[in-house]
Formats: structure tokens, C-alpha cells, sequence
């Protein structure tokens, strides 16, 4: 007693900048030990790398937030001095090798979790694209993966195509005023109303209000600018959710229209589980079903899982439909092969008439390959065993990542990999070099994107609609368009992505 007495009238009798004096001794010697275990004890002390970056996250952060976005860059750079395996974080590998992806994101038996401290990015944790745990994963996976496929496409392509020649509509319109229409823009409107389609029954614009599309995008882009805040504080996640959503709307007004689209969403959800329909039939009557645990379909669960697949579906062709633009030659052949197939006097193209076209095919796989998908590293957790790389041990529980980045543009695999060559997909380069096993813009393995299908289709025939009925004229410069930062996906030095057109009538 008598000792407990004299901490505490110790504790009693220091003075306020004591006990702020002391509080910030601790938080030295925290510090101090724990660059001390990063360097000295930790798993990974043996594997290449800066001393830096194996002590503190201090020089990731660097890149990250004081330099936007371009961490990417500098592995790539330290990559050239260490080898194809790094260690560039106190508690991650990074491994440029592109014929070990598949050991990185595998599929099978191999289980692969996320990363904790990736997924802390992520404002949505109900979703599957968020869900750490393997087998957690692989059960949300399987619920929704079927209505994403060719054959979900074929079934509502009457609907889709209304939304695709409602796109040409504006293309004529703006041909007819001579303004300027931003591809970025344009695709990203189609795919959110297909995605809604998909999963709500209806088109974004009738889902959120035709008026908020244009801003929700905006405020999406901007949102994503701080990814990586929300990736070295975890817990900003949690604060900006708990704010009520009339604050938010009042102090960040940019975002209303965001924060409108969750709601609207969030009113979907509670109406899908009010509804008696039949399970499977759709999207979220799969979610919803009797044979799903009442922990799957909460209100938060379900909001997030139709908040990511709305606003992560989409893969952004238009950076490499620039390069398509630069070079006339590509476009009238590309016109000539669609128009043999499908003449104009036949009506809008629908899939079946052009799926198996190889110019389209070349060019819609070197569109999204130039334009990367999404480039921020998705880390694998091997859980339990450890992982082999040229006499490299990587023990298990850690991270591991190779951006998608390096392997798109990976001059072994595809030769002048910065060139927009939609020959090389049909040339002997995608037998000797198997092309499209190192096309990863959809990720691969147990993870890869549930929408590769759908979104490869909408964007063949989108595409053939537009080349088949207008010229284009490029009314921007390639530095719009330039990848330079980091955040998920690429952006250029400044602003947002622009591909900016001019839309004319087809000269042939």
C-alpha cells in the first residue's frame, strides 16, 4: 500500500510540461527501438534494400504524400540498384519479376489474404474487393462472381446498347455543335450505368440523378487523391464515417454529390431486403437470400459492396485510345475491319458481330494495357507457408506485391512496351512471349477483377460503335494523359486523366 501510495503522490506532484516531458521520452525510446528491432530483429533484416526505408515508413511517406503519388517510380529506381526482390517498407517485399506473378496473386489451393494495412485504405470493409481472409473471400466471391460473365453481358445487352447508343447521340450532338467531349468523362458515365444496370436494375443517372453524375465523378477523382493518407492513417476512415452525413455534406461540399450516391445506394440495399424475390435472381437477391448468414447482408455490408463495384469496375481505356488517335493509319484500319464485318447499313454493332475481330482485339488489349488499370500495389499475405525467390526465404504473414505496372511494360514480354502496337497480338511476339498470360490489368489469380469479361465486352463494342460512324481529332496534349502519379490509378502531373476529341464525320 505504502508503495502504491508513492507512485501516486509522485504522479500527483509533477506539473503539467513533467508529465509532457516524460510522455514525449516514451514516445522517443518507442521510436528508437523500434528502428532498432526494424533493422536489427525484424523477419525480413536480410533482404535487400535502403537502410532507410527497412527502418521507417518515413521514406515512403516522403514519396507518397510530400512528392503525391510517386513511391512507384522510386521502386522502380531502387529495383536498379537491388536486385528483382526489395525490401522497401520495415514490413513488406516488393519482387519486379514478371514470370513470379502468378506465384504472388495464385489461385487454387494457395492461400493468398490481403494486406491489414492496405485494406485500412479502403472505405468500404464490407465489400469482397476488401475482405482480407481467404476463405471469407472466396464465399463472397462465389455469390456474385456469375453475374459477370460473357453470358450475364449477351442477357442484358439490349439494355446496354440503349446506354451505348445514347453515348453515339452525344457524339452526333457535339459533332453538330463542333464542341470538345472528354473521352475520360464519357466512358467512365457508361460504365457506371452498366454497372447499374448490372446491379441495381436501373442506370446511374436514374440511380443518383442525371445531375449528379458529372460531380460524383469529379469528387470520386478527387477522393482518390487521398489514398494514401487514408493508407498511413488507418483510422481517418472510421472518423469520416462517423461523421454525420449533413456535416460532411456542409464542410466538404465538393463531395455532396458523392455522399448523395451512397445514400441512394444505401436506400437500394434496405429495399432489396424488404423485397420477397427470388434468390439468384439478382445481384443482391444472391447477397440477400435465405441461404446467406444474417452477418452477409447488413446495410453497412451490402452498401459497400454496391459502393465498390459501381466505382471500381471501371477500366479506363481512353488513355490508350490517345495513342490509337495519334496514328491515322491504325484508325482506318481498324474502321475497314469493323465495317467488312458490320456495314453501316446494318444498325448499331452488338458483341456477336465483333468479338472475334483480331485488329478491335489488338487494339482494345493495348488500350487497356497502356492505360494499366489500377497501378497501386495490392499486396498478398501467404498466411502459413513461407514463399521462395532465388534462394530468398520470405517467411509467412508477409506481404508481397508486384505492381502491375512493371509487368504491362515489361520489355521481355512485350517488346517497345511503351509502343501502341495492336499487331503484336496476333503477330508470332504473342505465341513466342505468351502475351496474354502476362496481361494483368484485371490482376490474376483467386483475386483477379470479377468484371473482366463484362468490361472487356463494353468496351469492344463501344468502341466499334464510335470507329465504325465518326472520325475523332485529338484536341489535347499527350502530358494529359502522361502517367506520372499514383493514386490507385494513373494520373498525369497535373489534374485528372483528359483525353480530349473533337468529333467529326467518318471521311470514309
Amino acid at each position: 500500500m505504502t508503495s502504491v501510495g508513492t507512485v501516486q503522490s509522485s504522479i500527483g506532484s509533477l506539473s503539467i510540461s513533467q508529465m509532457i516531458g516524460s510522455l514525449l521520452l516514451v514516445i522517443r525510446l518507442k521510436a528508437v527501438w523500434t528502428v532498432v528491432y526494424n533493422l536489427f530483429f525484424h523477419p525480413l533484416k536480410n533482404f535487400p534494400g535502403p537502410t532507410l526505408a527497412a527502418a521507417t515508413y518515413l521514406y515512403e511517406y516522403w514519396f507518397e504524400i510530400f512528392r503525391g503519388g510517386t513511391y512507384l517510380f522510386e521502386v522502380e529506381r531502387l529495383h536498379e540498384i537491388y536486385g528483382p526482390i526489395i525490401r522497401f517498407n520495415p514490413d513488406e517485399i516488393h519482387i519486379k519479376d514478371s514470370h513470379y506473378y502468378d506465384e504472388i496473386c495464385s489461385s487454387g489451393t494457395q492461400r493468398r489474404d490481403k494486406s491489414h494495412a492496405f485494406i485500412s485504405s479502403i472505405a468500404s470493409p464490407g465489400a469482397t474487393l476488401a475482405t482480407i481472409e481467404h476463405d471469407h473471400h472466396r464465399m463472397r466471391h462465389a455469390m456474385v462472381s456469375k453475374f459477370f460473365s460473357k453470358q450475364s453481358f449477351q442477357a442484358l445487352e439490349p439494355r446496354i446498347l440503349e446506354h451505348i447508343e445514347l453515348l453515339m447521340d452525344k457524339f452526333e450532338d457535339s459533332r453538330k455543335s463542333e464542341t470538345i467531349l472528354n473521352l475520360h468523362t464519357e466512358f467512365a458515365a457508361l460504365t457506371a450505368d452498366i454497372i447499374a444496370i448490372y446491379i441495381f436494375g436501373m442506370s446511374f443517372r436514374d440511380l443518383a440523378g442525371a445531375a449528379n453524375v458529372e460531380d460524383s465523378r469529379k469528387a470520386f477523382r478527387g477522393l482518390a487523391r487521398y489514398f494514401h493518407y487514408f493508407r498511413f492513417y488507418p483510422g481517418l476512415n472510421y472518423i469520416v464515417e462517423a461523421v454525420p452525413l449533413w456535416l460532411k455534406s456542409k464542410v466538404f461540399p465538393e463531395v455532396r454529390a458523392l455522399l448523395g450516391e451512397r445514400e441512394a445506394i444505401r436506400q437500394e440495399c434496405v429495399k432489396s431486403l424488404s423485397t420477397q424475390s427470388v434468390e439468384g435472381q439478382s445481384f443482391f437477391n444472391s447477397l440477400t437470400g435465405p441461404s446467406v448468414s444474417a452477418a452477409e447482408k447488413t446495410i453497412p455490408r451490402l452498401a459497400d459492396e454496391g459502393w465498390i463495384m459501381l466505382r471500381h469496375s471501371s477500366k479506363d481505356s481512353a488513355v490508350g485510345l490517345f495513342h490509337l488517335l495519334s496514328n491515322e493509319t491504325m484508325w482506318r484500319t481498324l474502321r475497314k475491319e469493323i465495317r467488312d464485318a458490320v456495314p453501316l447499313a446494318d444498325g448499331p454493332v452488338n458483341w456477336s458481330q465483333v468479338e472475334n475481330l483480331p485488329y478491335l482485339s489488338g487494339v482494345v488489349n493495348e488500350a487497356l494495357r497502356l492505360s494499366f488499370g489500377v497501378v497501386s500495389r495490392s499486396p498478398r499475405v501467404p498466411p502459413y507457408e513461407p514463399m521462395v525467390y532465388k534462394g530468398f526465404i520470405i517467411p509467412p504473414g508477409t506481404p508481397i506485391s508486384q505492381s502491375n505496372y512493371f509487368v504491362l511494360r515489361d520489355p521481355k514480354i512485350f517488346h517497345d512496351p511503351f509502343e501502341f502496337r495492336p499487331e503484336r497480338w496476333f503477330e508470332p511476339e504473342v505465341q513466342e512471349n505468351c502475351l496474354q498470360h502476362f496481361f494483368v490489368v484485371f490482376s490474376k489469380g483467386t483475386r483477379q477483377c470479377l468484371g473482366i469479361s463484362l468490361a472487356r465486352c463494353e468496351i469492344v463494342v463501344t468502341l466499334a460503335n464510335i470507329v465504325r460512324r465518326f472520325d475523332l481529332k485529338l484536341a489535347n496534349p499527350e502530358e494529359n494523359v502522361e502517367f506520372r502519379r499514383d493514386y490507385i490509378v494513373a494520373y498525369p502531373e497535373k489534374g485528372d486523366p483528359k483525353t480530349l476529341v473533337q468529333v467529326l464525320s467518318a471521311s470514309d
